[in-house]
């Protein structure tokens, strides 16, 4: 295999960047513009130095996402560029900037670097979505599709859609959350899984998402309280209190308390999770040779 494009460990700077130029294209997009979420189909561009990469990624793109590309073209000195033109999308700044971590991270999946988007708009001539109440059920399985077809910003906007219609809908929360979560806004993630939470306080795949999302966010006791809260309060033996046992036990061993996380991993696998055993394993395993 030969030397990547775009190197691995690039990922997080490269995301940081990519987040600040969404803000700054955003900028320059909507000045003058009075109400946001303006409907606008955007050009975009990726470049490699693998043709072959960049013809999957267009394939990728056509099929889960419905966007038109024009083929793969020369670009230079060993490189090559992708062209292609979105579907409508609705300018906000939340959105674009989705969008942009989205088309980012499925560039460098493909070992590809989105070098460019934008699209041309006239102030005076603008649309935007219309909704109405009757269509909430309707963009909220707009948004399950999309998303089980890989479409993710697609899924985003449908349930921003349907938050816009009705603010008190849990689901579309979470179900963003989930989205949000995928392309590291892991902020705007627990906004949405607090929002949910709030809407509903026996939500409890929502307490159990955020408290993996605490974890991964490093702030480990908060994800033990989350997942603690789960367990006292859910049906004994649930699937909900099996999930919250074995996640519970992650974190404790990211505090260090490695006898802890062997106890709730124990109590996971007496509830019937079979994913734990490798942690029982790897972590909990006595020895029984005798010193000497």
């Amino acid at each position: 295999m030969g030397k990547r494009f775009i190197p691995l460990d690039s990922y997080v700077k490269r995301w940081r960047a990519e987040a600040t130029t969404a803000w700054e294209v955003y900028d320059r997009m909507s000045n003058g513009i009075a109400v946001p979420g303006f409907l606008l189909e955007m050009d975009f561009q990726f470049v490699s130095n693998n043709r072959d990469n960049l013809e999957r990624l267009g394939v990728f793109l056509e099929a889960r996402y419905a966007y038109q590309t024009t083929g793969v073209e020369k670009h230079g000195w060993r490189r090559w560029c992708l062209n292609g033109k979105t579907g409508e999308i609705p300018i906000t700044e939340d959105i674009l900037l989705h969008w942009a971590l989205d088309m980012f991270d499925r560039g460098f999946n493909h070992d590809a670097e989105l070098q460019g988007y934008g699209g041309l708009c006239d102030p005076k001539h603008l649309r935007h979505p219309e909704l109405a109440t009757p269509d909430e059920e309707m963009q909220f399985t707009r948004g399950m599709e999309a998303y089980e077809r890989g479409n993710r910003i697609g899924a985003l906007i449908a349930w921003t859609h349907v938050i816009s219609i009705n603010p008190s809908n849990d689901s579309a929360f979470y179900s963003r959350a989930i989205v949000r979560a995928d392309l590291r806004n892991f902020h705007g993630a627990m906004q949405d899984y607090d929002r949910a939470i709030e809407l509903d306080p026996v939500y409890w795949s929502a307490w159990e998402n955020r408290a993996c999302l605490r974890d991964d966010m490093g702030d480990h006791a908060g994800a033990i309280t989350d997942h603690t809260h789960v367990i006292a309060s859910v049906r004994d033996g649930s699937e909900a209190q099996t999930l919250a046992y074995a996640n519970r036990g992650n974190a404790k061993l990211r505090l260090g308390d490695r006898e802890g996380a062997c106890a709730d991993w124990n109590k996971a696998k007496e509830l019937g999770a079979e994913d734990v055993q490798d942690r029982l394993d790897k972590y909990c395993v006595q020895s029984n040779c005798a010193d000497g």
